[in-house]
């Protein structure tokens, strides 16, 4: 049911042991990384408000977490070509207190960023919510071009920073035609140092998993994704349970994802 492809968020909340060397190691990265924003911020492409969102490219600190979550998406291939003019997203809300919206490049090229979503009508509970945006603003202005694949959506409820257990709803991220059923869901998480960990998906109050899998010598710094097969999930509210310890240190890693599974997106 749980399957692993190659990863987002916060462990217990602080820092590693191996921060300090995460940072040093970085030093170089984070130059180029400043070169770059100063490029595109004389394009225009700068992350600032836009209206109803906040956009652009924006310097990321280093995250200071054992373990980021980073994309919390519905699982769903709409093999576009190219950039679209426009991009869609959809979740159902069954409350609408607190929902925050980042989207982000699952793998820092540019570091686009998108949050601070303000939808027109504003966030409806017991509703699907949807959010569209205009891509030709920053997305199709960024060199060398950034596909669909490779943005990843986190979509909280209750709080808008990282907590080691969290509460999202999976949200499609789509130009056109929206998933007519939920097949799977696709978890992004990204360790700060090497891990060795498992994941395991529970229905929610149940103690036994549905299904774990263990990964070894996880590298540090790099996403890795974790696929939930959603054809045997009864509608109802579910928990993945990311345990292990970063390799150097023997830092136990802890982190909850709590999310609810439906059908569809109506």
């Amino acid at each position: 049911m749980g399957t692993i492809n190659s990863r987002r968020s916060g462990g217990p909340i602080r820092f590693s042991n191996r921060f300090v060397t995460c940072v040093s190691n970085g030093a170089v990265a984070c130059v180029l990384l400043l070169v770059s924003f100063q490029s595109q911020a004389q394009t225009g492409l700068e992350y600032r408000d836009r209206g109803d969102r906040f956009e652009g490219i924006r310097p990321s600190p280093v995250s200071g977490y054992d373990v980021e979550l980073i994309s919390s998406l519905i699982d769903y291939d709409e093999k576009l070509s190219g950039m679209p003019d426009a991009l869609n997203l959809r979740f159902f809300a069954e409350k609408a207190d607190g929902i925050s919206v980042t989207v982000r490049e699952i793998d820092n090229q540019h570091f686009y960023w998108l949050d601070r979503v303000q939808p027109e009508t504003g966030w409806r509970p017991g509703r699907v919510n949807s959010f569209r945006w205009d891509t030709r603003v920053v997305l199709q202005h960024i060199s060398p071009a950034v596909d669909v694949a490779d943005l990843g959506v986190l979509v909280r409820t209750g709080r808008p920073e990282p907590s080691a257990d969290e509460r999202v709803l999976p949200a499609a991220i789509f130009a056109n035609a929206e998933p007519a059923k939920i097949n799977g869901y696709i978890f992004t998480f990204r360790p700060c140092c090497d891990a060795n960990f498992s994941c395991s998906l529970y229905a929610e109050g149940a103690e036994k998993p549905l299904a774990t899998q263990i990964f070894r010598r996880t590298p540090g710094g790099r996403p890795f994704t974790y696929r939930i097969d959603a054809g045997p999930l009864a509608q109802g509210a579910y928990r993945l349970v990311l345990a292990g310890y970063l390799t150097d240190t023997n830092q136990r890693i802890h982190q909850v994802v709590r999310f609810s599974h439906r059908p569809n997106l109506r």
